[in-house]
This record gives C-alpha cells, structure tokens and sequence, in this order.
C-alpha cells in the first residue's frame, strides 16, 4: 500500500514539473518573443511612444558639445571632422556612422517606428535567450534569465545617464559569448561566420572596455576548453581553433575598420595613448609643459568597481546612494527638498548603483546550490 502511494506521489510531482515542458517549444519560442517586446514597449512607453529622451548628465553634455556643430552640418550639409569647442579642438570624424552593412545598421533604420534603445535591448535579449538555451536550458529558464538580464538596475541607470555607446557594446555581448562557445564546440566555417559577426557588431560599437571585457571572458571559456581537449587527447583541436580564430579576429577588424583605424590614428595625441602632454607649475611660477606617460592607474581605475563597491551588488542603499538626491525624510526637516551628497564609496562621483536585484542574486545561489 505504502509502494503504491509513494509511486502515485512520485507520479503526480512529474506531471507538476513537466507542465511548462508540455508547452511545446514553438508556442514557448512565441510567448517569450511577445512577453519581452510587449514589456519592453511598456517600460520604454516615454521613449517609443511619447519620444521623449533622458535627461541625464552625459546627454545633456553631449548635446552641449554637439550643438553648434549638429547646427552647422543642419545649414551647410557639410558633414563637420572638427569640434573647436571642446579642449583646444578634437577630431569627430571618428563618430561617422559605419558605412558597411551590419545588425546595428538595420536597428537605426528602425528607430523611427521602434526607439534604438528599445531595438538593441531586443537585440541583447534575443542572444541572451539563445545562449541560455545553447547551454542546454529549458525555453521558460531562458526567458527568466533574460527578463533578469534586460532589467538590471544599472542598466537602466546607464540608459538614464546616456551611457549610449556602452549599452550597445553590453547588448552585443551576449551574441559575442554565444558565438565564441560555438565556434569553440564545432569549429567549422559556420560556427566562425557566426562568432565574426557577432564581435564585429561589438567592435563597431567602439566601447573598448566592453570589448575588453568579453576579450577575457573568451580567454575564460578558451582555457576550460583548451584542458577539457588535453584531457580528452583531442591536442590537435588546439591548433586549429587557435588559427581559425585568429582569422576571425582579422576578419572582424576588417568588417570594423571605419571606427578602429580612425581612432587608432589620433589615439597617440590623446591622453589615453601614452603621449600626453601636463602642463605643470614650476617653482619660478611659470608653467612648464612636460611629457607623461599617458593617465596614471589611479585615474583610469576611478570607476572601477572596488571590493567595497561589490557590497551594492545585493544592497543598493550600502554606500548610501548616488551623489545627488533629494532628501524627502522626516528627521531633519530643514534639509527637505534639497540636493544632498548621500554616496559615499570609492568612485568620485555616481549616479548609480551595482544592484543585481536580490531576487536574482537569490536565483543565482538556489541554482549553484542545486
């Protein structure tokens, strides 16, 4: 008796968990393409619907630096290489739009009917869907991760601030992973092609500490696989994933060469290419011009995420917030409606936090767990 009601039990609790597995792949597919474009249509309602655009720091300084330039090319039709209005004069030709054809192409052709911001977060979610399933994951996992993915608060603090260029290169991030853990299964010409495609959308997008980024987590994934081939006595795949992937790097440059070279050509006169001219105080007190050696690590790690900052990860509020709020409480009634100072971490300055979501971060330790 006690056999039959445990096998009745163990039925029951299969037919409970195979409920989302009935839901045939196709229909699943469907749901998860309409349940992500209608929510984010839904949470982008001011930018699709009412076009209305962020007023963040970053884009109100670039639409200040821009200005007078945009004014200009509007009037005469010529197409300005030249900003004097910032430093002593710098170089915009490197911010012309990429002629070649490619995916990023096609989203600003569509951003008249759906906003750009809208077409890449879908482009970042549709590789973030399909990575999840490529790892072997259920349709329904992979919508969950990728809802997870689109609505990390620091995204939308980037979006916010006008951080344009680093959204697109986050968003082409997940393709680039997918593409790479391809290319490294099967290591054919299509797998190649895939991953080419998918870091020279990214290259495109001339954010390099992303690239940077997704260059060490190809580094990550090339090393598992590279042990997993020794430990197989597969040596030989060694070589030939190493040569067809130094192809595809050349041939994602090549596919990038418009934003690559030309900034490539004045990186040397910048202070980020190791050429920098200080000019500093002598003791006379007249100002002397010396040579250095490009930005210190000090200033290039200023909005690094330190240890301490890595506490923001589950608590938001833990370095008590970004470095403007108004305070709205109750305990000092003098300082109501004001703009206070309320960050007090390593950055020297934030207008947002490192907040995964709690629900996520829990999601993240039940799955290691089990």
């Amino acid at each position: 008796m006690s056999k039959k009601k445990r096998i009745s039990k163990e039925k029951i609790s299969q037919e409970k968990a195979s409920l989302l597995d009935k839901i045939s792949l196709k229909n699943g597919y469907i749901f998860s393409a309409v349940f992500i474009l209608f929510t984010l249509l839904i949470f982008y309602k001011p930018y699709v619907f009412d076009k209305l655009e962020p007023a963040g720091a970053d884009r109100i300084a670039s639409i200040g630096q821009t200005h007078q330039i945009t004014e200009y090319q509007k009037k005469s039709g010529d197409r300005v290489l030249w900003n004097p209005n910032i430093f002593c004069g710098v170089p915009t030709y490197h911010r012309l739009s990429n002629k070649t054809f490619h995916v990023d192409k096609l989203i600003s052709w569509l951003n008249p009917l759906l906003d750009w911001r809208v077409g890449w977060l879908l482009l970042g979610a549709t590789g973030i869907f399909c990575l999840i399933l490529y790892l072997g994951f259920p349709w329904y996992f992979a919508l969950i991760g990728t809802v997870a993915f689109l609505f990390l608060p620091h995204f939308q603090a980037l979006i916010i601030v006008g951080h344009n260029v680093k959204v697109r290169a986050i968003m082409a991030l997940p393709w680039v992973v997918l593409g790479f853990v391809y290319f490294v299964n099967k290591l054919n010409l299509f797998s190649l092609l895939i991953f080419v495609l998918a870091f020279s959308l990214q290259l495109r997008t001339q954010h390099y500490q992303i690239i940077f980024y997704a260059l060490l987590a190809m580094l990550a994934i090339g090393i598992l696989k590279i042990i997993e081939w020794i430990k197989n006595k597969e040596s030989g795949k060694i070589l030939k994933s190493l040569g067809l992937f130094v192809v595809g790097l050349i041939i994602a440059v090549f596919m990038s060469a418009q934003p690559l070279f030309v900034t490539h050509e004045y990186t040397p006169y910048s202070t980020r290419g190791g050429n920098a001219i200080e000019l500093q105080e002598s003791k006379l007190g007249q100002a002397e011009v010396k040579k250095s050696g490009g930005v210190t690590f000090e200033y290039a790690t200023q909005w690094s995420v330190s240890l301490k900052e890595l506490t923001t990860l589950i608590s938001p509020r833990f370095l008590g917030g970004t470095s403007s709020e108004i305070y709205n409480g109750k305990s000092v009634p003098q300082f109501r409606g004001k703009q206070l100072p309320t960050y007090w971490g390593n950055m020297p300055f934030t207008q947002s936090s490192e907040y995964m979501g709690i629900l996520v971060v829990i999601l993240v330790f039940t799955g290691n767990l089990v």
